[in-house]
């Protein structure tokens, strides 16, 4: 027989469930390592705008951004979560 082990707290959620990527504003080329804007949206709340190097939540920054994603991780660190924007539907035809 399988232990059941019961818990009133819920499994927490993966760092990147956390993290909504709503619209980004980067630069053409390798310039988004250091200049751009992400809009994050963190736990569901609104989103909000961050500058390369912004603090998103605690200890985890915005590192860099791209054409459709951007890049968290800690300060100090290389990137740890990557955000994409999901690609648009395909346009109707007739």
């Amino acid at each position: 027989a399988t232990p059941v082990v019961n818990s009133d707290e819920p499994p927490p959620a993966a760092a990147d469930a956390r993290f909504q990527l709503v619209g980004v504003v980067a630069p053409r080329g390798r310039a988004g390592e250091r200049e751009g804007v992400a809009l994050i949206a963190v736990d569901g709340k609104p989103a909000k705008a961050f500058r390369v190097g912004a603090t998103v939540d605690g200890q985890t920054v915005l590192k860099s951004v791209r054409a459709r994603g951007a890049d968290l991780g800690p300060r100090d660190g290389a990137p740890t979560i990557a955000l994409e924007i999901p690609p648009p539907p395909a346009a109707a035809t007739g």
